[in-house]
């Protein structure tokens, strides 16, 4: 018999909690953005994990093992190495969308001093 994906989800909360990184149902409600009935909807299957709440938990503890949330995995945790491998790549992917932004930013500048002049000129026929 397989364990479904919130037994996972709250597997995964009760060793956060043995750790001391998690206390109480409240702390994880916040981290995910659920009430205490939301929380409580999930414990009891009323309610199904979904994407944005693994999204949250990793977001927090990156050395969680999605993979595991999603049923792949038995590992709970990702090594130490892996972080700092998807850390690389998630900081290379940052390091282009930056360069794209800047460009973005100076097309921007470049667009409102054309317009500022055009406007000036406008001013000036009037």
């Amino acid at each position: 018999m397989s364990i479904s994906y919130n037994e996972r989800f709250f597997l995964l909360f009760e060793d956060l909690k043995k750790k001391g990184e998690l206390k109480t149902y409240v702390e994880l409600g916040k981290l995910i953005n659920e009430t205490k009935v939301g929380i409580n909807d999930l414990k009891t299957e009323r309610k199904k994990v979904s994407v944005q709440h693994i999204h949250d938990m990793k977001i927090s503890y990156n050395s969680i093992n999605t993979e595991y949330l999603i049923g792949t995995s038995n590992q709970l945790y990702v090594s130490s190495n892996e972080i700092t491998q998807l850390t690389s790549a998630t900081y290379s992917e940052n390091s282009g969308q930056q360069e794209t932004i800047l460009a973005l930013k100076e097309t921007i500048e470049a667009k409102n001093e054309t317009i500022a002049v055009l406007k000036a000129l406008l001013a000036q026929k009037k």
